[in-house]
């Protein structure tokens, strides 16, 4: 029995495994036909036209694309610029020029000074009429009225005439043939009210003079920081402020070109600078570029051959000038100084 189904099963699997085959055949040649078809159709379809552009055209594009590629480059590199300037001037980020930031601190820290005075004109002369007067500049230390200039800008010379009254404050080292300017007037860049100062003590060796403002101190009086002139360094930035020529209060920017030195004409240290120092500069500050004080201007050497040699009183010089009035007066003069 079990060979008579075997031998049933046989012929049953031939013909199943031919009908497989059939298939599978009819399959492959249906794909091949379809294929066929494709690629033919693909053949006739329309080819994507070559973009030809000729050199005139080329070039434009070249020059379009590498402007943009400047600009952008050129905007990147200004900004790590600046900040790396705001960052090494210790600029806020809304300055990127020291000048810019010194003169947005300290535009009311100097004062337009205009002093009157009366040469004699003989040695009985008593007269209180001014027939002199001179253009300087002052620079505020204290919070409550007190300023620095220099001791030639309240000073003059009478001739050879005594001069018959020096005010009431100290006068160190003078000489019989100096005077002080009886009125000081003083003004801020860009107003027109007017202020009296009074002299309080001058050294006329160190040039050095402290006034006191004699009104009220208005809104716009800004005190500024005495920084340490022993730390200062050649090539150092500064910035220089001051009535020049008597034209109002203006800048001038350079560098420290001889750090702090001593010279035979004055008892305290000068800074030497290429920044422009002319006349009217005189009491005005010379900055560093956080806007410190680091010396009073006073003076520049004229000459054929001799340019940008400017000088100011070193800081550390107004400081013990201060210092010693204070103590010699019995004053309170309340100053900033940094000392790092």
């Amino acid at each position: 029995m079990l060979a008579k189904i075997k031998k049933d099963i046989k012929p049953a699997l031939v013909i199943a495994i031919i009908f497989m085959l059939v298939v599978i055949i009819g399959n492959i040649a249906t794909w091949t036909i379809i294929t066929n078809k494709l690629n033919e159709k693909l053949e006739d379809a329309p080819k994507e036209q070559e973009l030809v552009l000729d050199e005139e055209t080329r070039n434009e594009i070249a020059d379009k694309t590498t402007d943009k590629l400047t600009g952008i480059v050129k905007d990147k590199v200004e900004e790590n610029l600046n900040a790396k300037i705001a960052k090494d001037y210790y600029l806020p980020k809304d300055y990127t020029n020291p000048g810019l930031y010194v003169g947005s601190l300290n535009l009311y820290n100097v004062i337009e000074l205009t002093c009157y005075g009366r040469q004699k004109t003989s040695i009985n002369d008593d007269s209180t009429q001014y027939n002199i007067s001179s253009k300087a500049t002052a620079t505020i230390i204290t919070d409550d009225g007190y300023a620095i200039t220099n001791a030639h800008v309240v000073t003059f010379e009478n001739y050879k005439y005594q001069a018959g009254n020096f005010g009431p404050f100290r006068q160190y080292n003078t000489t019989s043939f100096i005077d002080i300017f009886s009125k000081i007037v003083g003004k801020f860049a860009g107003q027109e009210t007017e202020y009296t100062f009074t002299v309080i003590a001058c050294d006329t060796t160190k040039d050095l003079a402290l006034i006191k403002l004699n009104e009220t101190v208005p809104k716009v009086w800004k005190k500024a920081t005495l920084a340490n002139s022993s730390n200062l360094k050649m090539g150092e930035d500064v910035i220089a402020m001051g009535n020049a020529q008597g034209y109002g209060i203006n800048m001038t920017f350079g560098i420290v070109s001889k750090p702090t030195f001593y010279d035979e004409t004055y008892t305290e240290e000068l800074v030497q600078t290429d920044a422009a120092i002319n006349p009217g500069n005189s009491g005005g500050a010379l900055y560093n570029v956080k806007g410190e004080i680091i010396g009073i201007n006073s003076a520049k050497i004229v000459g054929n051959g001799v340019e940008g040699m400017g000088f100011a009183i070193a800081s550390n010089g107004v400081k013990k000038f201060i210092d010693t009035v204070s103590k010699e007066m019995d004053l309170t003069v309340s100053y900033d100084y940094r000392a790092d």
